[in-house]
């Protein structure tokens, strides 16, 4: 509970059937002129003598609800109180929570006071002490606590030993109220937590609610990605939206909330929860477009090293190791290309009259592209060039695709909504530096060094030896290659 000098008694629901109110506060038109509202009429004071009360902004006229307030230091028991209570509309404001018919309270000497009339009931509150209301609107029933325990052996979540059992209080909409008395020296005050059941001190009885209802959203993190916001409370018939943001290099493959998947969420990558009664659960999970390349975590300045050894040079006289950085990562690229060595796939939704889409990652080349057609068969979709768009006959679904910078072009558009095509590709590995590992798989790693001295004679005007080690370089790839190039079986005697 949120303990301050200053208190307040808030109620926080309003009107059965009207939903829940937008601000939860004591009511600066429905208070005696001498109670003083401050922190955003949230804080109830009496700066001066005689009796006052003040009524809450909002009712309630059905339910099981719980509230506490806190007392403040300035309370005497004597000069210096205050009451708390509940009424009607019609309960006075002059006088204390109780004086009429219209109000029931519990008074600063630990009586129950009712239509001008008190009796024993529970002990006298005191100075930062808790007092805790629980009141049941549909039996008329109310009940008092003071530091936790509930007064004259009552039991709200039985229903039993009430302070007051009133047909009025089931039969009326029922305000939160307070009553304060001062002797103009110091100001007593009051505070309420009117707010969600974890803000409370005390345990709420089975089966009350607090004022303000709140459902927690458990928000279940996977690898791979992040839902924001986290796992929180929020308040019923709240709308919160959640987002759904996979790392760098991964796609949303599927939204659970309740375990029930969610596609539109998938494909949206946000997800938000009509007016909210109950508790939930919300969870993802995430693919890689691209796999795990197997390196050997080499760093790029020894497969420079290694190149070193094809030029017969050992340290930079002709040839800096900036030049050689340079053709290093387009021997890469030309590696990524000619081996595949990064064959990635991620969905693209199609829209209605879009014909090109951003693909998470840059590619060297897409390679196919795949969708479920509108008589829900796998179509694949034809090579072509930009300058053929607006050429093809429209049949309502796309034919062809073309690849122009990052982008996937399809076309003739889709006249479909919600239609989702595969895209296999090969992606473009990025530039390293002299500190970084090197991107190829570990296979690779001759070949790189091969090329990069390849290059570095064509400086040199080196021809013999470039087309000598580039035909190495084919060959080294080539071992490698075997698994989808068609190759004929070697004779015996050319096997060394």
């Amino acid at each position: 509970m949120r303990l301050v000098r200053y208190a307040i008694l808030i109620f926080i629901l309003c009107f059965a059937g009207h939903g829940y109110a937008d601000t939860y506060t004591w009511n600066p038109d429905d208070k005696d002129v001498n109670v003083v509202l401050s922190n955003g009429d949230l804080t109830g004071s009496f700066p001066g003598s005689g009796y006052g009360n003040v009524r809450a902004l909002f009712s309630k006229s059905t339910g099981k609800w719980y509230w506490e307030c806190t007392i403040g230091s300035e309370w005497n028991g004597s000069s210096r109180f205050a009451s708390v209570g509940i009424g009607t509309i019609d309960a006075g404001l002059t006088y204390g929570v109780g004086f009429t018919n219209y109000g029931w309270g519990y008074k600063w000497n630990g009586e129950k006071f009712h239509n001008n009339s008190s009796s024993g009931y529970g002990d006298a509150p005191s100075a930062n002490k808790v007092l805790g209301t629980a009141i049941n609107l549909d039996t008329g029933k109310v009940w008092w606590s003071l530091d936790c325990v509930w007064q004259a052996s009552g039991d709200p979540a039985a229903g039993t030993n009430s302070a007051f059992t009133d047909a009025d209080i089931a039969s009326n909409a029922i305000y939160p109220m307070a009553m304060f008395s001062g002797d103009g020296v110091e100001t007593p005050s009051i505070t309420a937590v009117f707010e969600p059941a974890s803000s409370m001190t005390c345990t709420l009885p089975t089966g009350f609610n607090a004022l303000l209802l709140e459902y927690e959203i458990t928000v279940t993190q996977a690898d791979n990605g992040t839902i924001s916001p986290g796992t929180d409370d929020v308040e019923a018939g709240a709308t919160p939206t959640y987002t759904i943001t996979p790392n760098s290099g991964y796609y949303i493959t599927d939204v659970l909330v309740d375990s029930v998947s969610q596609p539109d969420a998938v494909i949206s990558g946000s997800y938000q929860f009509s007016a909210v009664t109950a508790a939930h659960t919300i969870t993802a999970t995430y693919a890689a477009h691209c796999p795990t390349l197997k390196t050997e975590n080499t760093a790029a300045s020894t497969i420079i090293t290694r190149a070193r050894l094809y030029l017969d040079e050992p340290t930079g006289i002709y040839w800096t190791d900036d030049e050689l950085l340079v053709w290093l990562n387009t021997g890469t690229m030309n590696i990524f290309a000619r081996g595949k060595v990064l064959e990635c796939s991620e969905s693209v939704d199609l829209s209605m009259g879009t014909v090109e889409y951003t693909l998470s990652e840059n590619y060297i080349d897409i390679t196919e592209v795949v969708y479920v057609s509108a008589s829900s068969t796998l179509k694949g979709l034809i090579r072509s060039v930009p300058s053929s768009v607006g050429h093809a006959t429209a049949v309502g679904e796309p034919s062809y695709f073309y690849k122009i910078g990052n982008k996937l072009g399809v076309f003739p558009a889709t006249t479909t909504a919600s239609k989702t095509a595969t895209v296999y590709y090969l992606a473009r590995p990025a530039a390293i530096a002299i500190d970084d590992n090197v991107l190829v798989p570990a296979h690779y790693e001759n070949a790189l060094s091969l090329y990069i001295a390849a290059r570095a004679w064509i400086k040199m005007g080196q021809y013999s030896k470039v087309d000598k080690l580039t035909t190495e370089y084919y060959e080294e790839l080539d071992r490698f290659r075997i698994d989808y190039n068609e190759r004929g079986k070697l004779p015996r005697e050319s096997v060394k």
